[in-house]
């Protein structure tokens, strides 16, 4: 299958009036060149995933940490649940602030919120301890911050970020969030006996103002889509684009025809997407309780050597990620397009699921898991950075949606499904029956991941539901 870029992203709005010394040399450009080549906003979108997944990721491990040792571990499922639920409304909040009024509104109210409750949380800690339902709220706000800035990053990503041919900018985005959980974590492994829960607490609310102060006011200017953008796209499938006043003339039969197909293609690469991050969630979640369970076992006579071994793991595939991210992960995108890595991860992980069941000894066993957690590199260097662009080939109406309901909506909801199907399977099942099950799930993930590749390198799919809107202006919204 060829699984270069289409040839028509030019009708995303591409400026083709580059110089020529920009262009000397588009496969290895140097570091100075790369950045002048950067879209407008490319710094304030970075600074926003570096700040959002830094405040994520310290209010993760205080709320993971002190709701493991404050309460017992057959809880954590049902709070993921509570939190998944709540997520998924707050997905449908943000979708319509992204609707009505523009994504910057919404990223305002968003972190609004969230430094509303971190400091309404830094108050209770301080007064009231850490009873146990400050604890579940406290987890249940560092899931909703994980959403949140999932979907922001993503919608920001692709404003700023949709009319280019390259996917270096997107790595960026990833290496930025990389580089905030090292130095999170490095800053929590070395001072956590120095900052109590008020001191995270409260720093997590001084990360959400920083967004809220600085970062927002530089992201690129955004537009509402108007009410007659919407309806269009609201649109039932095969209906027509005006009404007809005339008999039916074979012209306008065929646009009709070509209406209700290209609404199906936007139909389903609009699920085909969500598909794809939902059975990747799944077989992550099962993948990652193996792992732990199969190290445990292997290594149950050595807590020290158990210990020393999960901490350098974390640590090399870190790094890893890193180096991946700032030597390959952007060129190998510019150069081979995004559909080579959205097929290569799931097979990948198919592959090490047979091994896992053809494994002979334990140690074989060990080291097919091994090689299925490791995987995680690819995903976060190069996985996760082309699946963010793909949306890039929607209108932007019908992209925003998207990201807010597949990540704000079905990703929290399959989290909080797939730890509630561990709970059930874990008593009944061995490990190596999670195999099979997690590999059922690969199986039409890598479909669905061939049906989006198989769309995006045709196009945009939504280039045709609504041709009178070519020429449309969006109006640019408050906030």
């Amino acid at each position: 299958m060829h699984l270069r870029e289409p040839r028509d992203r030019g009708r995303l709005g591409l400026n083709h009036n580059h110089n020529h010394s920009d262009n000397a040399d588009p496969q290895h450009p140097s570091l100075p060149a790369r950045w002048r080549r950067a879209p407008s906003g490319t710094a304030a979108v970075l600074a926003l995933s570096f700040v959002g997944s830094a405040a994520y990721a310290i209010t993760h491990a205080l709320a993971l940490t002190l709701f493991l040792s404050r309460l017992t571990t057959e809880q954590l499922p049902y709070a993921l649940a509570v939190a998944a639920l709540l997520a998924a409304a707050v997905a449908r909040g943000c979708n319509r602030l992204v609707r009505r009024y523009s994504p910057r509104f919404a990223l305002r109210g968003s972190y609004l919120a969230l430094c509303g409750g971190s400091l309404v949380l830094t108050i209770l800690v301080a007064f009231a301890g850490a009873v146990p339902a400050v604890l579940v709220a406290l987890f249940v706000l560092a899931e909703l911050r994980g959403t949140v800035n999932s979907v922001h990053t993503t919608i920001w990503s692709n404003e700023a970020f949709a009319a280019g041919r390259s996917h270096q900018p997107y790595v960026w985005v990833s290496t930025a969030a990389t580089l905030a959980g090292v130095l999170t974590g490095a800053l929590l492994t070395f001072s956590a006996q120095y900052l109590g829960a008020v001191s995270i607490l409260a720093l997590a609310t001084a990360l959400d103002l920083v967004v809220l102060l600085m970062i927002a006011q530089r992201l690129p200017q955004t537009a509402a889509v108007s009410s007659r953008c919407e309806a269009t796209a609201k649109q039932p499938a095969g209906g027509p684009l005006e009404p007809v006043r005339s008999p039916l003339s074979v012209a306008s039969a065929l646009a009709a025809t070509t209406h209700e197909r290209q609404y199906r293609r936007v139909r389903h690469y609009r699920w085909a997407l969500g598909m794809v991050l939902v059975s990747e969630v799944i077989a992550l979640t099962f993948i990652g309780y193996q792992w732990k369970a199969i190290t445990g076992d292997f290594l149950a006579n050595d807590e020290a050597s158990l210990l020393g071994f999960v901490a350098a793991f974390g640590a090399a595939l870190d790094g890893c990620v890193l180096i991946v991210q700032w030597t390959a992960a952007g060129r190998s995108l510019d150069r081979f397009g995004i559909g080579w890595v959205l097929l290569l991860y799931p097979l990948l992980l198919l592959l090490a699921g047979f091994g896992m069941l053809a494994a002979p000894t334990t140690a074989a066993l060990y080291i097919a898991i091994s090689v299925a957690r490791g995987m995680n590199v690819l995903r976060r260097s190069i996985y996760a950075p082309a699946l963010a662009s793909a949306y890039a080939i929607f209108r932007p109406d019908i992209r925003r949606r998207a990201i807010v309901v597949n990540q704000g909506a079905l990703k929290p909801l399959a989290e909080a499904g797939s730890a509630l199907a561990l709970i059930w399977f874990v008593p009944q099942a061995e490990v190596l029956m999670l195999t099979l099950i997690w590999i059922l799930v690969v199986t039409p993930w890598l479909f669905m991941a061939l049906l989006v590749v198989c769309i995006h390198q045709s196009g945009r799919p939504d280039v045709m539901v609504a041709p009178q809107l070519a020429n449309q202006r969006y109006r640019e919204a408050p906030g």
